[in-house]
């Protein structure tokens, strides 16, 4: 890996860093709101809503950042890890809301099993370019 996709790779992290940093904080500010309007019903579906983008977006892209040999995952890895990510969050909200209403869906479970399949579609996605030993790609546009 070129000092110039290091750089590329080091602004890329820095990016998905802090919008992660900023889904984060607006989890734990939203879950932290909704407990205070919820007559003091709790649910830790909601409690520990943050911890999804935090560990799963923060804790991962950091690691990632550190180790410098490991090169940068591709659109449609990050694509599918996050909504992977996404997903477990808003489902983590749901059942967390659904609970403090005192009420259940079987629907939740959707939220979880296509969390899972898209989190580790991107994972995999990752590991297999990651082991076919992936290079950046440059196309020349060619006049004819």
């Amino acid at each position: 890996m070129s000092i110039l996709d290091n750089e590329e790779k080091k602004q890329q992290i820095k990016k998905t860093l802090s919008v992660y940093a900023v889904i984060t904080l607006f989890c734990g500010f939203f879950s932290w709101m909704y407990e205070q309007f919820s007559h003091g019903v709790v649910s830790d579906y909601m409690i520990y809503l943050f911890l999804f983008p935090l560990v799963g977006g923060v804790l991962v892209f950091a690691v990632l950042g550190v180790i410098q040999r490991w090169p940068m995952p591709s659109r449609f890895s990050q694509n599918a890890y996050h909504a992977g990510i996404a997903t477990w969050t808003v489902g983590s909200a749901l059942q967390g809301a659904l609970e403090i209403y005192g009420t259940t869906s079987g629907y939740i479970l959707v939220y979880w099993i296509a969390g899972a399949v898209l989190a580790a579609a991107g994972i995999i996605s990752y590991c297999i370019m990651v082991k076919r030993g992936y290079r950046k790609r440059t196309f020349v546009k060619r006049s004819i």
